[in-house]
């Protein structure tokens, strides 16, 4: 096996599950060395700013899109949660993804200086050098630092073994934090949350498709917000999530509900309550049997939610 690659994987394979610093840190810095475009100077530099930045991405969108819990409150997440109350604050509270967040930040680069410097800070300590450490004390030296200048040094011919197995190396670290959440995490789908994490662009899907399924449910019935009983207008009509879609994260017509705009917008991430859940099962049992004979296969959805209690165990899972 190439020894460059050999090292990433030992390292990979023996991070301890007491904190995710080194995964964020080891997919920093694949996602670097992906971008990096031809030619290459040997040696490569990495500015250790840019890893950080790649850091705040994956711990924005694991922290306040998905909700994910890192583990005993590591310094590098506070920094990122004094981020996203920033965001709060001053744009919304609405939980939205990085890319999306990432140009308030940008207006205000003596903000985010100070933010970069803190967590390189910690880093410089706590992950940088400790990311090299193996068993029994051995040390795989995969990059030099330093911390003068704030950047990693790599040889050319391993930033090359970086580049071309990019995918298997962000791959793993995806699975290794995955392992390290579900410590922390009684969510579902972790593992493709993290990868989503790491993406550009963490994509929802348009719920219009569901829209005139759920309005079958009340035939000539007037149509009412179903967390307050509210007669809906047809032009202010919105599709919501009752468990939330950043913790479920998949689109089911059985976890589904016609609400008005301002409430949906009001709810935001807002957990059910017990009524709530109550209410979704006897929607359920009366949309199955309105669906039955129009829209068998998610009829047959919605029973299966129902027979297996799925509702009921992903809302247990969100109390903890």
């Amino acid at each position: 096996m190439i020894p460059h690659l050999e090292h990433w994987l030992r390292i990979i394979e023996e991070m301890k599950n007491d904190n995710t610093y080194k995964t964020a840190w080891g997919k920093g810095i694949v996602e670097c060395v992906h971008l990096l475009e031809p030619p290459l100077n040997d040696p490569v530099i990495i500015q250790q700013s840019d890893i950080a930045w790649n850091m705040i991405k994956y711990y924005w969108n694991q922290t306040f899109f998905f909700d994910l819990k890192q583990g005993h409150n590591p310094v590098i997440v506070q920094k990122v949660q004094r981020m996203i109350d920033k965001y709060k604050r001053e744009v919304n509270t609405y939980p939205v993804p990085w890319n999306e967040a990432k140009s308030f930040f940008d207006k205000q680069p003596k903000y985010m200086k100070r933010i970069i410097n803190q967590i390189l800070s910690n880093a410089r300590t706590n992950v940088c050098p400790r990311f090299l450490n193996v068993s029994k004390g051995e040390r795989l030296d995969i990059y030099q630092i330093d911390d003068d200048n704030k950047t990693l040094i790599f040889k050319k011919e391993d930033i090359q073994v970086i580049k071309e197995y990019a995918f298997v190396l962000s791959k793993l670290l995806n699975y290794k934090w995955a392992q390290l959440l579900e410590r922390f995490n009684t969510a579902p789908k972790i593992t493709n949350k993290v990868q989503a994490a790491a993406e550009k662009k963490i994509r929802r899907s348009s719920l219009t498709k569901y829209k005139n399924l759920l309005l079958e449910y009340y035939h000539d019935k007037e149509i009412r917000d179903f967390y307050t009983g509210e007669v809906i207008d047809k032009n202010d009509i919105h599709i919501d999530h009752v468990i939330p879609w950043s913790f479920i994260y998949s689109d089911d017509i059985w976890n589904l509900v016609v609400t008005k705009s301002t409430n949906n917008l009001q709810k935001s991430n807002r957990p059910p309550t017990r009524m709530d859940i109550e209410k979704l099962n006897q929607r359920n049992m009366e949309l199955m049997e309105q669906l039955s004979r129009s829209h068998p296969s998610h009829a047959k959805q919605i029973r299966f939610a129902l027979d297996n209690k799925t509702i009921d165990k992903l809302f247990i899972n969100m109390k903890g």
